[in-house]
């Protein structure tokens, strides 16, 4: 009887684990608030949950992320509320937070969206100990619209301003073919 109730519990805590995850994504660049194409499906490892998503390389952990989103407001929505969102193709809108690397190749989160069509700046990719500069992280306030969906968030759409102004008008948009977060 012991055993049963230790392999339960050790289900039921990795089961509340979080842990990075292997999904298919696709990304697209907003650039002076027009959006470039879908980039090529492909496979990323992320983290996080709904609400703070990290996007990370495979066998990483969490802290070595190359961008983080964090919505300050959100708060997770009923099936009612879902189903409404839906039906009326209304978005989520929420605030928050994005952070991010710049590097002297790539110093601005501009010229990473003009080159990759996303946030593709990493910490790992920059030795010191070889003589490479190392990277700076950023953290800018972003407003985040998350388009309806049934299931689980498919697409987040990222904006933020431009250095010269005030206006939300660079960002890219992340849509997450599988699931790769939990509430």
């Amino acid at each position: 009887m012991r055993k049963i109730v230790l392999l339960y519990m050790l289900l039921l805590c990795s089961g509340l684990a979080l842990a990075q995850v292997r999904c298919d994504v696709s990304y697209s660049a907003c650039i002076d608030g027009i959006y470039g194409a879908w980039s090529q499906t492909y496979t990323d490892f992320y983290y996080g949950r709904f609400s703070e998503v990290y996007q990370i390389g495979e066998y990483r952990h969490p802290s070595e992320y190359s961008w983080k989103l964090t919505l300050h407001d959100f708060v997770r929505p009923d099936e009612k509320q879902i189903k409404e969102h839906y039906r009326k193709k209304e978005a989520w809108e929420y605030s928050g937070t994005l952070e991010y690397y710049v590097s002297d190749a790539y110093p601005t989160s501009l010229s990473q969206l003009k080159a990759f069509g996303y946030l593709a700046v990493a910490p790992w990719n920059h030795v010191v100990s070889k003589g490479q500069t190392p990277c700076v992280k950023r953290i800018q306030k972003v407003s985040v619209t998350i388009l309806p969906y049934k299931d689980f968030p498919h697409c987040y759409n990222v904006f933020y301003h431009d250095v010269d102004n005030n206006e939300f008008n660079q960002g890219f948009a992340v849509h997450f073919i599988t699931n790769p977060l939990n509430w």
